[in-house]
């Protein structure tokens, strides 16, 4: 299953909000349509993530946190931060643009290049 979605937000938290309100619903009509097939045919089997995804009777905050990560954002130059963050093996990276002094995350796009999320 795979779900995307973009927001733009002057407030960096505003926008992961509401992108993540999307990527919920977005599941969720997922997750409907799969249960609607599997009463039709019988053998559609349910998905894996029905465990994280809760049913409409249930609340976000039932959902809770699976991990915490806690990280650096060391203040580094934009191409500096996007050097470091190709090295890693990781999705995102979270830094602290020198320029500008805001907390900045460096992203893998769907077509392999970078993307960088600013305030």
């Amino acid at each position: 299953v795979r779900a995307a979605a973009k927001e733009e937000q002057n407030e960096m938290r505003a926008a992961i909000d509401l992108v993540s309100d999307k990527i919920y619903k977005q599941l969720r009509r997922y997750k409907e349509k799969i249960r609607s097939k599997r009463v039709s045919s019988g053998s559609v089997a349910e998905p894996a993530f029905s465990e994280i995804l809760p049913s409409p009777e249930t609340g976000k905050e039932e959902l809770g946190i699976i991990t915490t990560k806690k990280m650096d954002a060391k203040p580094m130059a934009v191409e500096e931060a996007a050097a470091q963050f190709q090295s890693l093996n990781q999705n995102f990276m979270m830094f602290t643009n020198a320029e500008t002094n805001a907390i900045n995350v460096l992203y893998w796009r769907m077509d392999g290049t970078l993307g960088l999320v600013e305030p």
